[in-house]
């Protein structure tokens, strides 16, 4: 998902997502992907616990949003 280079992605990942929140709003689809990619980036750098506990936030945040 981030190409094979986690340890770059995850500090992109993380810009996106400020950048995302100061224009969009934490609830904005855009935001909620980010961190979706955030996650997946710490899954694919090994870090599974992080990644997991990303993942069921942006899940739990996606399905309060969207119902």
């Amino acid at each position: 998902m981030v190409g094979g280079e986690p340890d770059r992605a995850i500090p992109l990942c993380e810009a996106v997502i400020e950048e995302s929140v100061l224009t969009h709003g934490a609830d904005h689809p855009d935001t909620l992907a980010a961190r979706h990619h955030l996650a997946a980036a710490y899954g694919e750098s090994g870090d599974l616990e992080h990644a997991t506990a990303l993942f069921k936030e942006a899940a739990a945040d996606s399905e309060r949003i969207c119902g």
